[in-house]
């Protein structure tokens, strides 16, 4: 019976094999969605926060306990003391909305994008700019921050306390790629979800 003795670096071999093709995977990963650029807003084809939210707060005419009052952003709308269905009393809105970050409930007209094996760096705007690790938390007394790739799509997560949640999605465009969609999903405290839908062109290069 013939045998066949492994070599003492076989082991070693195939281990150097597996960490080259991961590294690799990682890279292609990398470079195949790189979301890096200068992003200036489609305005026709996204979204205006202000109407979104303050959507949220409004009550049909006629209905029960209904009152006057200041929207969320400074627009007069009639507000359902005890809140409808399918809508909230508008003090709920306001509370839960300023304990976000601003660039999560404002107009963005603009993002910056860094992109980087282990992460990204998000500029939104005027209104922060923020470093975000692949894969990894953190929490800044009752906020966690968490971020990862899902496929294509990067991820972040924004946990407030334990019933109020924002999550962005930063993707490119599947038929575009010179195009970036941001999808904001917000989880209210009384478990009312919204999303809010914005498109951005990438800023051509000199």
């Amino acid at each position: 019976m013939v045998t066949h003795e492994k070599s003492p670096w076989h082991g070693v071999i195939w281990s150097l094999a597996f960490c080259v093709l991961l590294f690799s995977v990682g890279s292609v990963h990398a470079q195949e969605w790189d979301l890096s650029g200068d992003w200036v807003i489609d305005y026709d084809e996204s979204d205006r926060p202000d109407d979104v939210f303050d959507a949220l707060s409004e009550s049909r005419r006629g209905r029960t306990g209904v009152g006057v009052g200041v929207g969320i952003f400074g627009v007069p709308v009639e507000v359902a003391r005890s809140g409808g269905r399918g809508q909230e009393p508008a003090e709920v809105v306001r509370r839960d909305l300023r304990q976000l970050r601003p660039h999560l409930v404002s107009a963005i007209d603009r993002l910056f994008i860094e992109q980087a094996q282990d992460g990204m760096t998000v500029g939104y705007s005027n209104l922060g700019r923020f470093a975000f690790r692949d894969g990894e938390s953190l929490t800044d007394g009752d906020e966690t921050i968490s971020a990862e790739w899902r496929r294509d799509v990067f991820t972040i997560v924004w946990q407030v306390g334990d019933d109020l949640r924002a999550t962005e999605q930063l993707y490119l465009d599947r038929q575009d790629p010179s195009r970036l969609r941001w999808l904001l999903s917000v989880e209210l405290s009384s478990a009312r979800a919204v999303q809010v839908r914005r498109v951005f062109d990438r800023v051509p290069q000199p």
